[in-house]
């Protein structure tokens, strides 16, 4: 089975190198740790390692960390691909490649979510978590 992959793009105010950072670098910052991880409450904190082969995972206030994906490569101001998968196997995870590209005083950021047939047998459910907030291109 291949499922085709999700596409959403969005226009932010910051050039290309702020876009980046905030996504990348304060991931940590904007992430709802409370609603959107494994452990709600008892997350200390959320970390995007900035490089390639660097992890995403959360940490819990008495240390223990889940993983959330391996960053696959890491173009800074351009672009970002990463494996996702939090509190799931890392054999399930999707791909993620976000990309952004100067546009009239902003940043335009498109995000490719691939590989989505890797979830297994609830994959249509969780793919309709992703049709929120951002424009379909």
């Amino acid at each position: 089975m291949s499922l085709p992959p999700i596409r959403r793009a969005i226009t932010v105010s910051w050039d290309a190198a702020a876009a980046f950072r905030r996504f990348t670098q304060d991931f940590g910052q904007w992430w709802p740790a409370a609603t959107h991880s494994v452990g709600g409450q008892c997350v200390a904190r959320i970390v995007f390692e900035c490089r390639a082969d660097g992890l995403i995972f959360e940490e819990h206030a008495d240390g223990r960390r889940f993983g959330w994906g391996r960053v696959l490569d890491f173009e800074p101001p351009r672009r970002v691909k990463f494996t996702w998968h939090p509190s799931r196997d890392a054999a399930t995870a999707q791909e993620v490649e976000l990309t952004f590209t100067p546009e009239d005083g902003g940043t335009r950021v498109d995000l490719v979510s691939d590989k989505w047939e890797r979830w297994g047998k609830n994959v249509h459910r969780a793919r309709k978590g992703y049709d929120v907030g951002w424009a379909t291109s």
